[in-house]
């Protein structure tokens, strides 16, 4: 029959039918949702449009200019002390790349928040009565941060300085560009978080579209150019609100009495040791009587097992009861 697919979609369950289903058929939605998502869409377009450089239909990621040079320099902690001697082959797409290029604050965010603060895209969960994250409300949520990641570069001078120096070697005032390991590092920087910015917009917008029913996975660039263990670190100090209300509904200090297995140490036998010798410091600096002190370290280390909670890393208690936000896989992984 003419105008009949030949073929049929497989779902994996009533959910996921449902999903694709109500997706094209924009089913259950009022009129002020669709408002809001049309609006939404408008504004992650208009923002896709500071990402890309050319002539329409042919158009290029801006930053893309400098994947080679991201995926060629490899920096340490260290490094941003050193200076940095760029080649000829990476002077023009560092210089395109940098030429125009995409800043934090150019890029809105209202429509993105309004969707966040109303939760359309959050689920009910009638099994439990709560409410829980979908992917697409999670890299809403991510693609704020990215944001706010992207502005923290716009208080030095580094792409001037970068520029300023391809200038006065295409000019022939001197012979080579030497980089500061500080200045490169925020490029870098720059490339990695414009990417996390631009790969999620396009994963948002191709739901909004109805070209996909979920958000597709993506590799996530990492916060930071000066290598794993220093990515790690600026990961561990982004908390969330449910992990705060978690540590709250736990009573894990700084919010309640008790400790995580890993509060001060690798593991919770680590932790344990050390919370003991801070209740044995702690009470030493207070004055109590030495011999008060002798022969307790028993009772001592029983007190910070009674302290530190158990976890396992399959099934962490550090998790909000009931009626809290619950989090699924990361978007984008």
């Amino acid at each position: 029959m003419d105008g009949c697919p030949n073929f049929l979609p497989r779902f994996q369950d009533f959910n996921e039918l449902m999903s694709s289903v109500g997706s094209s058929m924009n089913l259950g939605r009022n009129l002020s949702e669709k408002i809001m998502r049309h609006a939404l869409l408008s504004e992650l377009l208009s923002n896709l449009n500071l990402f890309v450089y050319g002539e329409f239909p042919i158009l290029f990621p801006q930053h893309w200019f400098m994947k080679k040079i991201r995926s060629g320099i490899l920096m340490t902690p260290d490094a941003v002390e050193k200076n940095y001697t760029i080649s000829d082959e990476h002077i023009n797409s560092l210089g395109l790349a940098l030429i125009g290029r995409l800043h934090g604050d150019n890029l809105q965010i209202r429509c993105i928040e309004d969707a966040i603060d109303k939760g359309i895209f959050l689920q009910f969960n009638p099994a439990s009565a709560s409410l829980e994250e979908t992917q697409f409300h999670e890299l809403l949520k991510q693609t704020i941060i990215d944001i706010k990641s992207l502005l923290s570069l716009e208080n030095d001078n580094w792409d001037r300085a970068i520029l300023d120096e391809i200038y006065k070697y295409k000019h022939g005032q001197i012979t080579s560009v030497n980089i500061l390991g500080i200045d490169l590092a925020h490029a870098l920087a720059h490339y990695d978080r414009a990417d996390n910015l631009y790969q999620g917009h396009l994963a948002l917008c191709k739901v909004l579209l109805g070209l996909v029913s979920e958000i597709q996975p993506f590799e996530r660039q990492p916060l930071t150019p000066l290598g794993e263990e220093e990515n790690q670190k600026m990961l561990s100090h982004q908390i969330s609100g449910a992990q705060i209300a978690a540590l709250i509904e736990n009573g894990i200090s700084p919010f309640g009495r008790k400790y995580s297995s890993v509060h001060f140490g690798k593991d919770r036998k680590d932790t344990v040791k050390k919370l003991a010798e801070l209740i044995s410091e702690s009470l030493k600096e207070q004055s109590v009587d030495g011999n008060l002190l002798k022969n307790t370290e028993k009772v001592i280390e029983g007190l910070a097992e009674e302290l530190v909670i158990e976890e396992t890393s399959q099934s962490p208690p550090v998790q909000a009861r009931g009626k809290l936000f619950k989090k699924g896989r990361s978007p984008g992984q």
